[in-house]
């Protein structure tokens, strides 16, 4: 009993070794577009939250965000507020974008209501993201929130109200 005891930790022991070695693999030489939202992802939290990494396919959540003092890593899902979950989401079609349009005429980009969700410090950081893009691409931003479009404004964007609607459009 004692020798299958040994000999089962001992296995425990080498697949866990196994199944980190291929995460941390996996992690550095993450694809290209993985890379890229990363670096968005780290721009508009603020360095919170660093990369998105995504597993193998076995767990239950498919992305994670990597951050914290320990590289937690922290699955692209509820409870993360709605906020955090938007952040990531744009962070990978801003590099969905780059990714499917490099080296080729740029597209431009159409972005609808979402920074609607942020808090003010990474909205702001939001804004410079997108004023980042627009000089590589022209970017569109439509919102209904006055002080959004408040924002927006400060910041040099041209403001258009859509005719026929009593919202504001940027």
């Amino acid at each position: 009993v004692s020798r299958l005891l040994d000999e089962r930790d001992r296995r425990w022991i080498l697949a866990h070794l196994v199944r980190e070695a291929d995460r941390a693999f996996r992690e550095e030489h993450q694809p290209d577009l993985l890379r890229r939202a990363g670096r968005y992802l780290s721009t508009v939290t603020g360095g919170r939250y660093r990369r998105l990494v995504a597993d193998d396919g076995s767990a239950e959540h498919r992305f994670h965000l990597v951050g914290g003092d320990r590289d937690d890593h922290t699955p692209l899902a509820p409870p993360l507020s709605t906020g955090t979950l938007e952040q990531a989401y744009l962070s990978l079609r801003l590099a969905i974008v780059d990714h499917l349009d490099e080296g080729q005429e740029r597209l431009p980009l159409l972005v609808d209501e979402a920074l609607v969700n942020w808090d003010a410090r990474r909205r702001a950081r939001g804004w410079d993201l997108l004023q980042e893009v627009a000089e590589r691409r022209q970017v569109f931003v439509f919102t209904c929130h006055a002080p959004m479009v408040e924002e927006l404004a400060r910041r040099g964007a041209r403001t258009l109200e859509l005719a026929g609607s009593t919202d504001l459009g940027t």
